[in-house]
């Protein structure tokens, strides 16, 4: 089916059952959308836009843009954090060894 027949069975289909236009393309638009999700078994945001004009149907599908570099450098702080507290942890238990070991012989 292309948009102009879309377009006349719509207008057709509100004639017979005087229904608003705009009932039937929010109807439609949803019932793409859901079948779009199914369909491709997304779980993304997606919009279904009907030109009221046309007929013509587009499909959005929104994504989230992540900053890798961001998020690399948050993992390589926690890194380096990580590094930091094994050696603050490795000195702790020198100290520790080397105090016990001169209360031994005092």
């Amino acid at each position: 089916m292309n948009s102009k027949d879309l377009k006349k069975a719509i207008k057709l289909l509100c004639d017979e059952k005087g229904i608003s236009e705009d009932v039937i393309y929010e109807a439609l638009e949803l019932a793409l959308t859901s079948a779009y999700k199914k369909n491709y078994n997304s779980l993304q945001n997606v919009r279904v836009d009907i030109n009221r004009e046309t007929g013509e149907i587009k499909v959005f599908s929104f994504k989230t843009v992540v900053d890798l570099l961001k998020i690399n450098i948050r993992v390589l702080l926690i890194l380096i954090f990580l590094q930091l507290m094994k050696k603050m942890k490795k000195m702790m238990v020198e100290k520790f060894y080397h105090l016990s070991m001169m209360k031994k012989f005092t």
